[in-house]
């Protein structure tokens, strides 16, 4: 009962996202976007220009103050492609694993019951009550593909955790060991004056930090925190033998030949400031715990990614790019509370 409820709350807040918008669009709904199988089944352009259109007012809505009008124009990755040729293609790989998750349900038990198939079907009702004939219109949107999609998102993301929790993550509690310690930071980059201005520290000024710095080698003084020396305080933990992309390798490095409870020398970041470190665990616990969850969490990913990758390379899926091409994004959607 509760997860035919979910459903229904999840298509209204779909349709009160996309409720606003509205244009226009025609393509040949019936022509195969995509042919499965060799032939043996296909994605209806009608369905994927929806899913596509759908897309689109979710980007347009929650990116298009801040990325302008010509966002769909732009090469916003930089990888030689526009904005609408990424989001498209990831539109079509988002059906093709929908496509087959779906198909393989039944391998995992996985189906709705009459109470789920109910509200899938009055929430589809609901979005199109919802929405102007205007923004029916310029998605492409029926009663049908919106149940389908809802079908589709309800079921594949049921079978996606399924296979998950069949994976047989490896990871051990030594891959997650992680080391914790305080650091104090004193910036040597910049500095704002008294009239709010920002501007390069001068070498003299880059002194005293160090000389504050310094003063927190002394096991005693650090305890007393940043506050006595107008560092910035934080904690960190980090694996042993990581690449670590957040803190600077010097600061690892110098964390590395601490043991419990020890103090580290100045350390000094270039075009960053100056730190000094106090390792507070060899083996925090919690922080371990946590990053043997993420570890494990990554191996589940990576074997239902093994697992699609297998189904991909066993069903054949050939997109119709001349009827794709017709899914275009040349026409914002644009607020309309109202039928003109």
């Amino acid at each position: 009962m509760r997860s035919g409820k979910r459903i229904a709350a999840a298509a209204l807040a779909v349709a009160l996202a996309v409720g606003m918008f509205s244009g226009c669009g025609r393509i040949d709904a019936d022509a195969a976007a995509v042919t499965v199988a060799d032939g043996e089944d296909t994605v209806t352009l009608g369905y994927a220009n929806f899913v596509a259109k759908y897309t689109q007012a979710v980007y347009e809505t929650t990116y298009g103050s801040s990325l302008g009008e010509d966002m769909w124009s732009r090469d916003l990755y930089g990888n030689g492609n526009t904005f609408e040729e990424d989001v498209k293609s990831d539109v079509m790989d988002s059906l093709q694993e929908q496509y087959l998750l779906v198909h393989h349900a039944s391998d995992y038990g996985v189906e709705l019951t009459e109470e789920e198939k109910s509200a899938i079907e009055t929430a589809a009702s609901q979005f199109l009550a919802d929405n102007t004939e205007k923004a029916i219109e310029q998605m492409g949107a029926t009663q049908e593909y919106v149940e389908q999609m809802l079908t589709w998102q309800t079921i594949s993301g049921r079978v996606s955790e399924a296979i998950r929790q069949q994976a047989q993550p490896t990871a051990t509690e030594e891959d997650a060991r992680m080391r914790t310690f305080t650091y104090v930071f004193f910036n040597t980059a910049s500095i704002t004056d008294d009239n709010g201005e920002t501007r390069a520290m001068t070498d003299e000024e880059k002194e005293e930090q160090r000389e504050l710095a310094q003063l927190l080698t002394d096991p005693a003084n650090f305890n007393l925190g940043a506050s006595s020396v107008g560092g910035t305080m934080d904690t960190y933990s980090y694996h042993p033998g990581d690449e670590d992309e957040t803190m600077a390798p010097e600061v690892i490095e110098a964390a590395d030949a601490l043991s419990e409870g020890q103090v580290s020398p100045v350390i000094e970041v270039e075009d960053q400031g100056f730190y000094v470190i106090r390792l507070d665990s060899d083996y925090d616990q919690e922080a371990s715990a946590e990053k043997l969850e993420s570890l494990q969490e990554e191996q589940r990913d990576d074997y239902l990614q093994t697992t699609l990758g297998g189904w991909k390379e066993e069903t054949s899926w050939k997109v119709n790019d001349s009827q794709w091409a017709k899914v275009t994004f040349d026409v914002p959607f644009t607020a309309a509370g109202a039928e003109e």
